[in-house]
């Protein structure tokens, strides 16, 4: 018998089985979860903490771009609009 034959004949049932499946087309039997997704797939990420902060910066960003020629009372004017639009949102 050569070395290679003995360690399998040595290899637990499992174990064998598992040889077995890898040398199959079948594969191993894995938790779905554990695979890595396939490029092209679809399937949206959730963003990172750092992600969000840049991108509430950009649009933070925009708004003060566009509020930068109001004056004080047209901005609190402003604020109060989109204010009672998100407490009516929410009611």
């Amino acid at each position: 018998m050569s070395d290679l034959s003995e360690r399998i004949a040595n290899l637990s049932p499992e174990k064998r089985e598992l040889l077995r499946r890898l040398l199959s087309d079948e594969g191993p039997k894995t938790d779905s979860l554990s695979k890595a997704p396939r490029e092209g797939t679809t399937t949206a990420l959730p963003t990172s903490f750092a992600q969000q902060r840049l991108w509430f910066l950009d649009r933070l960003e925009d708004v003060l771009k566009m509020v930068e020629g109001l004056s004080e009372s047209e901005v609190r004017e402003l604020l109060a609009s989109q204010q009672n639009l998100l407490e009516g949102d929410y009611k």
